[in-house]
């Protein structure tokens, strides 16, 4: 009887069978990693860009800035062209600070409105010269929610404009997305009255004395954004304003 050396069909069936369970083990692990992976890096994405427009929000508010001096007025009104008492009837004085509740297709999408110090203006020195400038150290910044129905996205506007203008042309100043996944955008503003800490879903200094005179002592910012998954994740910061309202 000769020896016969090699494999039968059986077992060269077997053998693949078993490749192929141990690739296809193998496959499903390295997909599911490169799927977590994906997966914490736009999660890690998403966490940095909302850091990033707490941040640039947060250091906004705390510059807010407003006063009622008439003199005050008068300066504004002779360097700028900006709108006072008497253009348009409004008693609050030189500053704006607007928080309006809007909803749109069931969503919240506020809009914030405020003047704030946090513009830097940087003048080339002169020598013995008077040089005039249209800018100042103030500006006119506005966070709003806008719906592009076409490609159905929300975005997170922030405008800025170096002249004060009220009412505020939607035409006026530059704006930019700061996100492009926004669902929601809600604020809240709180202040102490006699020593009761009272929270109000609009703040509209131009409306007294429904709302108080001035700036609210914090503001509460809550975002929702959608995730690669159109998953809603809320974000909420609360944001002191140091010059806010107080009345003993």
């Amino acid at each position: 009887m000769k020896n016969s050396s090699g494999f039968t069909l059986l077992e060269v069936m077997v053998s693949f069978a078993i490749i192929a369970i141990v690739l296809s083990f193998v496959f499903s692990t390295y997909s599911s990693s490169l799927s977590t992976k994906e997966y914490v890096e736009s999660r890690d994405e998403l966490y940095h860009s909302i850091r990033t427009v707490f941040y640039r929000m947060t250091m906004e508010l705390n510059s807010a800035y407003f006063t009622s001096s008439p003199k005050m007025r008068v300066i504004a009104a002779h360097q700028r062209p900006w709108q006072t008492a008497s253009d348009t009837g409004n008693t609050t004085g030189r500053g704006i600070f607007y928080g309006e509740k809007i909803q749109e297709n069931d969503r919240d999408l506020n809009r914030l409105l405020f003047f704030n110090l946090s513009h830097f203006l940087f003048i080339p020195l002169g020598l013995g010269q008077e040089v005039e400038h249209l800018e100042s150290e103030n500006a006119e910044v506005e966070y709003f929610g806008r719906v592009d129905y076409e490609k159905d996205i929300t975005y997170l506007i922030r405008r800025e404009d170096l002249l004060f203008h009220w009412p505020v042309p939607a035409n006026k100043g530059s704006s930019y997305a700061l996100l492009d996944n926004l669902h929601t955008l809600h604020f809240r503003y709180y202040y102490q009255e006699q020593g009761i800490g009272k929270w109000l879903d609009e703040w509209k200094s131009t409306e007294q004395p429904k709302t108080p005179a001035g700036l609210p002592t914090a503001v509460e910012i809550t975002l929702t954004v959608l995730d690669r998954e159109k998953r809603e994740i809320p974000f909420t910061t609360l944001v002191d304003i140091p010059r806010g309202f107080n009345r003993k």
